[in-house]
C-alpha cells in the first residue's frame, strides 16, 4: 500500500486499487507484453519495468491510465536493454528514476523520456 492507493501484482501486470476507510475498491490496471520484473507506485505515478520492454511511467487519475514517459536502456550493441528493478528518488526536487541492470544502474530525470 502507499498513501491512499494499493496495488497487487501478476506476472504480466499491475492493478491499482483506492483504499479508503479499509474498503479498498479496483481503480485501474496496467499490462506488460513480457514478464513484469519490477514496479513502483509513488502517489499516482506508477513506474514499471519488464522483460524485453523499456521502463515506463503512468499517470494514474481517475481509474484512467497514462503513459506519460518512456525511458530507454540502450546497451553497447544498439538495442533496448531492460532493467531488473526500478526505483524512484522523490525526496529531492527533480524526481529520478533508478533502473538496475546487469552490471550497472542507470539513471533519469523523471520530467525527461527518452
Amino acid at each position: 500500500p502507499h498513501g491512499q492507493c494499493a496495488a497487487v501484482s501478476t506476472e504480466t501486470s499491475v492493478n491499482i486499487y483506492s483504499y479508503y476507510q479499509s474498503n479498498l475498491s479496483y481503480r485501474a490496471s496496467v499490462r506488460h507484453a513480457e514478464c513484469l520484473y519490477d514496479w513502483q507506485l509513488l502517489d499516482d505515478v506508477l513506474v514499471t519495468t519488464g522483460r524485453y520492454q523499456p521502463v515506463n511511467v503512468y499517470n494514474i487519475k481517475d481509474d484512467n491510465t497514462n503513459l506519460v514517459g518512456t525511458y530507454k536502456c540502450i546497451n553497447h550493441l544498439d538495442e533496448i536493454a531492460h532493467g531488473y528493478s526500478v526505483e524512484v528518488d522523490s525526496k529531492t526536487e527533480n524526481k529520478w528514476i533508478y533502473v538496475g541492470m546487469k552490471g550497472e544502474i542507470r539513471v533519469f530525470d523523471i520530467n525527461k523520456p527518452s
